[in-house]
């Protein structure tokens, strides 16, 4: 806890990042580059996605949707789908299957022998989930080349572990990536068709990797971060809301995007004021997001709550 890295506790519950953060800071590229052979996310997918979050977060009913989205005696997944227990960052568990229900998916019964029993395949699984391949307290905003190949691997592999045996060209990336989500909810977005329509990323088809650039981009983005907090912080204030952990920002994102792209929503999307144009994102662009309240932290300031930690902050196919 000494050792320069751990986030200082401030009045109001802010905090600043320690000296090694601090210097990572000064990184060019490293949190903005791609891994080779990747596609790229174009500069027009990105301003567009942009344009679509603020649009989403600057709405008059966002708080309203957060506190319906999270009220514990609504019947969306709400905290559950984070929460439910047993809650193991490191093997795949009958929670976690019942969690994808939580988001309206299925793992089909050789999807559940595959991921519950002992097997090689599962062993691979397992060794691609390790804390070596995909840190705790890893996040897509500061994820470079390395983590993002170890993310697709995973999801790669659970669309393998995912498919069907009697169905011809599967490709199971919505559940997948909720899978991917609810064991690091700070890397893997939870990408679904509301949501990559809504942000322009189906033209022409979803493709994981373009997205994870674009989600990185977005939550990196120190006044989206401020603006999505302070949604969360709100909504967390009303009575019989449980938003989980405040600082699971892209499972909070996820929320903000889904309750204004769904089909039932359709007529209100309009946004009642522009993005803010004064505070320069990700600063320099030239390392990890600096300031502000509920900075990222490094491994060794990870917290703990309820005995469990709180998350905190090679595949070429172009699939979703």
């Amino acid at each position: 806890m000494g050792d320069g890295s751990v986030e200082t506790p401030r009045p109001g519950g802010e905090r600043h990042l320690g000296p090694d953060m601090e210097r990572s800071a000064t990184l060019s590229d490293r949190f903005t580059s791609v891994p080779d052979g990747w596609d790229k996310a174009t500069a027009d997918q990105v301003q567009y996605a942009m344009d679509q979050v603020w649009t989403a977060l600057n709405h008059e009913d966002v708080v309203t949707r957060v506190e319906r989205y999270y009220r514990k005696d609504g019947n969306f997944a709400g905290a559950t789908f984070l929460g439910l227990d047993p809650v193991d960052p490191y093997r795949f568990t009958s929670a976690d299957l019942l969690s994808l229900n939580l988001l309206s998916v299925v793992a089909q019964p050789v999807a559940i022998r595959r991921l519950l029993e002992p097997s090689r395949e599962r062993g691979h699984l397992l060794r691609l989930l390790s804390e070596e391949n995909l840190p705790l307290d890893a996040d897509l905003a500061m994820a470079d080349d390395g983590q993002l190949v170890a993310m697709a691997d995973l999801h790669e592999a659970l669309k393998r572990v995912l498919s069907p045996a009697d169905v011809r060209n599967p490709n199971p990336w919505v559940t997948a990536s909720k899978l991917c989500a609810r064991k690091r909810p700070d890397l893997f977005p939870v990408r679904d068709n509301v949501v990559v329509k809504y942000l322009g990323l189906d033209r022409p088809k979803g493709n994981y990797q373009v997205d994870w650039q674009v989600f990185r981009h977005v939550i990196q983005d120190n006044a989206i971060r401020r603006r999505l907090d302070a949604i969360v912080d709100e909504a967390s204030r009303s009575p019989g809301v449980d938003v989980g952990h405040p600082n699971w920002r892209l499972r909070h994102l996820d929320v903000v995007l889904w309750m204004h792209a769904r089909p039932q929503d359709a007529r209100s999307r309009a946004s009642t004021s522009p993005a803010p144009t004064t505070l320069a994102p990700w600063g320099s662009r030239a390392g990890a997001p600096t300031g502000g309240p509920r900075s990222y932290a490094l491994a060794a300031s990870r917290r703990r709550v309820l005995g469990r930690p709180v998350r905190w902050g090679s595949a070429a196919s172009p699939k979703p």
